[in-house]
């Protein structure tokens, strides 16, 4: 079980962590333990999530092209640029 076995984390990206730890607690028979959190893939392709792109914005993403240098988000058809745009500047005026 990863447990509290934190030098797991930088190595797992955020989902894979939790899905692990996720996993871990379901094997354990503490189901009641995990977290699921409803998010919707913005981008398709690179199955971009809107609390990544949240998430981004709280650690100082303020531009689509900073997002897309970090997520690769809208970098393969670029259907999703438009409502990525929109997106970042709500989360904006929500937290700052």
């Amino acid at each position: 079980m990863l447990g509290n076995r934190h030098e797991s984390a930088p190595i797992l990206g955020d989902k894979a962590l939790r899905a692990a730890i996720n996993n871990d607690y379901e094997r354990a028979g503490q189901a009641e333990k995990t977290r699921v959190s409803e998010s919707t893939a913005i981008c398709q392709c690179m199955q971009v999530t809107d609390h990544e792109i949240e998430e981004a914005v709280l650690e100082g993403v303020r531009t689509f092209d900073e997002l897309q240098e970090r997520t690769k988000i809208s970098s393969m058809c670029g259907k999703c640029e438009g409502q990525v745009r929109i997106l970042i500047h709500d989360y904006i005026r929500k937290h700052f």
